[in-house]
């Protein structure tokens, strides 16, 4: 890749308030993209997650893939809603609007349904963290309703919107993260899907991580390290995004090719 030697390059604008073990968390995480960047093919072949040009589709992606197998529930679940929607499909899914599937009409198609009738559209799994005390847990059906709510009431309903209130930092993350089931590792897929470079520190990400560094990360220190590894790859002259890093390792723990076809 024509980069400097890894220690130099943690060592050269690295923070020094990471401390010595975040240092070394960072320079092993540094070593192994770059491992994974050469099993794929190289940066020319690394794959840019499509994400969605529709913000509902951002919610329901986002909530869903919670501790979710994404083949088996959460692509199914997302053919069955657009095919059910009435102003979007599967097929249509994929292409920049207009008109935009936002969490405005999200909302006005899944909100009048009562919650057993989203369950059986959806599905009546429940948000992580939520069933304690044997109480049987926020359905991520009522989730998805929650989120949109908010975002419509706080004038980040469309995709521009969300990434305009998320640039200006007005508190969206808080206001939905108060939702039920809805943590820190689920508004940054958000962002994720919405285009914005971030990582989401899902289950994949963190085992990941966990044997690159031989430690157990948290969500943030997950996020904070593809990132922060992704800005040392950049500044060594790698044209890499943290959400190809991200995608990238998802690739790997799933056993997805890395790369695309050189054909």
């Amino acid at each position: 890749m024509g980069t400097q030697p890894t220690q130099e390059r943690i060592l050269v604008g690295s923070p020094s308030r990471y401390g010595s073990s975040m240092a070394e968390n960072l320079e092993r995480t540094v070593t192994a993209l770059e491992a994974l960047i050469a099993e794929a093919g190289g940066v020319d072949r690394l794959i840019t997650p499509r994400g969605w040009p529709h913000l509902g589709l951002v919610v329901l992606d986002a909530v869903f893939s919670l501790q979710a197998d994404y083949d088996t529930v959460v692509q199914p679940l997302l053919e069955r809603y657009c095919d059910a929607a009435p102003d979007i499909t599967w097929a249509t899914a994929s292409m920049p609007p207009p008109p935009e599937h936002d969490a405005r009409r999200l909302l006005e198609f899944l909100e009048p349904m009562t919650l057993d009738q989203r369950c059986q559209l959806l599905t009546s799994q429940v948000g992580p963290g939520t069933a304690k005390g044997g109480q049987a847990g926020y359905r991520k059906a009522q989730m998805v309703v929650d989120v949109a709510r908010i975002l419509v009431d706080t004038g980040a309903a469309t995709r521009a919107t969300f990434v305009a209130a998320v640039a200006s930092d007005t508190g969206l993350e808080w206001k939905v993260r108060r939702v039920p089931g809805v943590g820190f590792a689920c508004w940054k897929y958000m962002l994720n899907l919405s285009g914005l470079e971030a990582s989401k520190p899902d289950t994949m990400v963190l085992r990941w991580l966990c044997e690159t560094t031989g430690a157990e990360q948290t969500q943030q220190a997950g996020a904070s390290l593809i990132e922060q590894a992704t800005a040392v790859l950049q500044r060594g002259g790698a044209p890499v995004t943290v959400r190809q890093m991200d995608h990238l390792v998802w690739r790997k723990v799933t056993g997805r090719p890395l790369g695309t076809d050189p054909r």
